[in-house]
């Protein structure tokens, strides 16, 4: 293909010779390209005859068309796919300057865009655009002519990333804007523009029930092949469309963040409900009687039960917060305050199980060292610890989020909060969560094994299965809280996360049911009270296999019961303790 561009004619001829798209090689396109984007033009439209210049801006385009039509058929890369939007706007921008006095607007269609040339585009009363697109132009900006180019594929753009989980793509055309400035001015940051996008695609997104949409408007960097929200705020209107106010000039586009969400609310919901009811449950079965309330493992117990009630609530809370279509969750000062309620819950719950082990180590495995000891002050150490160190956690997390926007260029793209839903980013997940959670799950295990093993050496006592009760009551608590942890870093993979969202999900709601059934239907005295207040009899297949005479009542005012002694391996004998 011989390819000249010195005249009107010679663009003419390449018209005509690049009307077969397919046949049009790679080399060829970076040819025209340059062309067209160089001197040569410019030279073309400086020298021109007509006394119109909408044929010559028709046949230029026309031929950047034609370029963009062969590169989605042929294997040219991104960076010539940037060149050829610049040469199209590069052309516009030609013609746009070009205009006689008389032509104040100029409309015509290639295969590739819809163009729109505007003379004197600052003094237009009526919306610049077409039934999809609307431009308004600020009466106080620099802008005198304008063209807008309205591409009809959206190939030549890179689509967007998404950093979060979820869908993010081109909702409606990518428009094009280039503008020549008044004369005499010689600013360049007095651009100021509205512009309404109202595509079907746009104003009825394809998304299922309750799944959250978020509609930005973006511009395009073709150095860095990447979308940016910079200098652009973005409003929904109430049917659905999105109007961009932006203070500078490129290609622009509505991008729609679609929600992923593999799991279905109702289940989610479902799951935060059971464990709400059965944690009520449970603290209403102990925590009204005095013979119960005055035992410090049950003060420690029902607070760790407390906080994982509380921290349902907020997650329930969290995921059904109704949030803008326009605003990024990150942005939402509700969800922000609500997820850091949720953290500071979270860990709160597991900070009451550590102190929980913790104690029953110390009265158990520890109980030649603590004998003849009272820690009087042990629920208010607990106290001070289970709510004081759960607050360090997440406003750590907050303080990092914050210094790393201020000092670090990657710290802008990187959000407490997800973009499109008010849950935590997976950085944060992983440092200021899960980390936290599993040094308090391995500690807990360890304590109970050695748990476990002294309770295991203990000869049968008078009231020995009562107290292996109270252990393994502890001991569920510990596992069946930190168990949904152990599953959750699979639902942050992208092969098998579906799976281990739903493995999660399951976990995390036997939660409640487990601690309803450990530490009331196992525990035979509470049981016991329960029924009796009923008037029936409690289901022999919960009660101990000891015989009752056999069996020493504990201390009602203090909650004491011995655990009687204890062999070890090597046959020493540690002595007798209280489980207080």
């Amino acid at each position: 293909m011989q390819i000249t561009v010195e005249s009107e004619d010679s663009v003419n001829i390449l018209k005509e010779q690049t009307k077969d798209t397919n046949v049009i090689a790679p080399k060829d396109i970076e040819i025209v390209v340059s062309k067209m984007k160089g001197d040569e033009m410019k030279h073309v439209f400086n020298s021109s005859t007509t006394t119109s210049i909408k044929g010559l801006a028709e046949n230029s385009m026309a031929v950047m068309s034609n370029m963009m039509v062969a590169s989605r058929s042929s294997p040219t890369n991104q960076k010539t796919k940037n060149q050829i939007v610049d040469s199209i706007e590069h052309v516009a921008l030609l013609a746009l300057e070009h205009l006689k006095n008389d032509d104040e607007t100029v409309d015509f269609s290639t295969e590739a865009s819809d163009v729109i040339l505007v003379k004197e585009a600052a003094s237009s009363l009526s919306p610049i655009g077409n039934e999809n697109i609307k431009i308004n132009l600020n009466g106080s900006s620099n802008i005198q002519n304008l063209a807008a180019l309205i591409y009809k594929d959206n190939k030549a753009f890179k689509p967007p990333s998404n950093k979060s989980r979820g869908t993010s793509f081109i909702a409606g055309k990518v428009v094009g804007l280039k503008h020549t400035k008044r004369e005499g001015d010689t600013t360049d940051d007095s651009i100021s523009f509205k512009m309404k996008f109202d595509f079907p695609d746009v104003n009825n997104p394809d998304k299922k029930p309750r799944q959250k949409v978020l509609k930005e408007c973006h511009f395009y960097q073709p150095e860095s092949d990447s979308w940016s929200t910079a200098g652009c705020t973005s409003t929904v209107a109430e049917d659905g469309s999105v109007e961009c106010e932006c203070n500078h000039m490129t290609s622009f586009a509505v991008i729609l963040s679609v929600e992923e969400n593999k799991v279905p609310m109702w289940l989610s919901n479902l799951v935060l409900g059971i464990n709400v009811t059965f944690c009520i449950l449970t603290l209403l079965c102990t925590l009204p009687f005095r013979t119960f309330r005055v035992r410090k493992m049950t003060i420690i117990q029902s607070h760790s039960i407390l906080s994982l009630c509380l921290l349902c609530i907020t997650w329930f809370l969290m995921q059904d917060l109704e949030l803008s279509e326009s605003e990024p969750a990150y942005e939402n000062t509700s969800c922000k305050a609500i997820a850091f309620i949720a953290h500071y819950f979270l860990i709160a719950t597991f900070s009451w199980i550590f102190c929980c082990s913790l104690t029953l180590k110390s009265q158990i495995v520890d109980a030649v060292k603590s004998f003849g000891k009272k820690n009087k002050y042990l629920v208010k150490k607990c106290v001070l610890f289970g709510y004081g160190f759960p607050l360090l956690i997440p406003s750590l997390a907050f303080l990092m989020d914050f210094l790393m926007k201020k000092y670090t260029t990657e710290g802008q793209e990187i959000h407490y909060i997800q973009k499109m839903a008010c849950w935590y980013e997976d950085i944060w997940i992983y440092s200021f969560i899960l980390f936290p959670i599993y040094v308090f799950f391995i500690i807990n295990i360890v304590c109970f094994i050695k748990i476990m093993r002294v309770i295991g050496n203990a000869r049968r006592s008078s009231d020995g299965s009562s107290q292996r009760k109270v252990v393994k009551a502890g001991f569920a608590l510990a596992f069946t809280q930190g168990l949904p942890w152990v599953m959750h870093p699979g639902a942050l993979t992208d092969g098998a996360a579906e799976v281990f969202q739903y493995l999660f999900l399951i976990t995390f709601g036997l939660q409640g049911i487990g601690l309803f059934v450990f530490n009331v239907l196992f525990q035979e005295e509470v049981l016991k009270n329960l029924c009796g207040l009923l008037n029936v009899k409690p289901p022999p297949i919960f009660l101990s296999v000891v015989p009752s005479k056999q069996r020493r009542t504990p201390n009602s005012q203090t909650g004491e019961t011995s655990l009687g002694t204890a062999r070890n391996s090597s046959g020493m004998q540690t002595n007798s303790t209280q489980i207080t």
